[in-house]
């Protein structure tokens, strides 16, 4: 019943996956390790190209251990698919699985059926952005003329170099600027932001995981890891600027934010290849008319149809 031999317990195989538990440490060192610098094109390649020399002749071993623990290649059903294609070659079918998505791989429903008020898959009803977006907020001193806010959200394609603004009364608005940003832009495949309590917070992490993205966050003190903190920086620059030149209150800042956010999505930019971002991140040309007519804080006629009745004039000033 015993043996000569003394007990290791790093000799023991799970009875799942058949891998020794301190195999599985080292596989998992090495996974975080790969993931964690997937998304860095600076450093992907000499790193993991350092982590694979590391397993020397045993990485083929590696890679079919590391792939059993992290996901299950499924066989095809071709005899099912194939009619779901409208019958074309296996051949395409087998391109369109390798280059598109499945967030949902599943149909099934309560038994016995029932009428449903929220959708079941959720990410699928918002558009997909193929980048990694970074965010951030600013904090403002003065409260803003149209609301009151006193901060702002920022949001940075790190691909397309949208800039998005959404004014916040505080930090703590995150989860829900978070989801109007999925809304009304679309979802990333990753986010990225630092480690602040509000950003990384439970909620957070629910949206993130209901619309299928992934999250990074930037080391402490190491603000130059989040892509958006230099955009900051620049917005905050012009906006001072134009504050000064156009004599526009202090109060209006949320107001510059946008309109400065909006003027940058439509300038060409040499890093990409003198197209817009709105060209870049949509592939349609943006149309820049409304810029072209006046600057900000520029004294403007408009229509109050509602402010006075006859004979008084329904043009007033106001500032653009």
């Amino acid at each position: 019943m015993t043996l000569d031999t003394p007990w290791n317990p790093g000799n023991e195989f799970d009875e799942d996956t058949r891998v020794a538990p301190a195999d599985i440490h080292d596989i998992y060192q090495f996974t975080t390790k790969y993931i964690m610098l997937y998304d860095d094109d600076e450093l992907q390649d000499p790193i993991i190209a350092e982590a694979e020399a590391q397993l020397n002749d045993s990485y083929t071993t590696w890679t079919a251990r590391i792939n059993q623990l992290t996901s299950k290649v499924k066989n095809v059903d071709w005899e099912h698919l194939i009619p779901c294609f409208a019958w074309q070659p296996q051949s395409v079918i087998q391109k369109t699985l390798d280059n598109a998505t499945q967030y949902y791989t599943t149909t099934s429903s309560w038994i016995p059926m029932r009428k449903y008020f929220k959708t079941r898959t959720p990410a699928l009803r918002v558009t997909r952005l193929a980048e990694k977006v970074s965010t951030d907020f600013i904090d403002s001193s003065v409260p803003s003329i149209n609301g009151g806010q006193t901060g702002a959200q920022i949001f940075f394609g790190c691909d397309s170099h949208m800039i998005n603004v959404f004014g916040v009364h505080s930090k703590s608005e995150f989860p829900e600027v978070l989801m109007d940003f999925l809304i009304e832009k679309g979802a990333p495949h990753t986010l990225m932001s630092d480690s602040a309590n509000e950003e990384a917070s439970a909620e957070v992490k629910r949206i993130c995981r209901k619309f299928q993205m992934k999250q990074r966050y930037s080391e402490p003190y190491k603000q130059n890891q989040n892509r958006v903190e230099q955009e900051i920086q620049n917005l905050k620059r012009d906006l001072i600027k134009v504050l000064d030149r156009t004599g526009a209150p202090d109060n209006s800042w949320l107001y510059c934010l946008k309109y400065l956010s909006g003027l940058h999505n439509c300038t060409a930019l040499e890093k990409l290849g003198w197209i817009t971002p709105t060209q870049k991140s949509t592939g349609i040309p943006a149309d820049i008319s409304i810029y072209t007519k006046c600057h900000f804080h520029q004294p403007v006629y408009y229509y109050a149809k509602e402010h006075s009745s006859f004979p008084q004039t329904k043009e007033l000033v106001g500032y653009w």
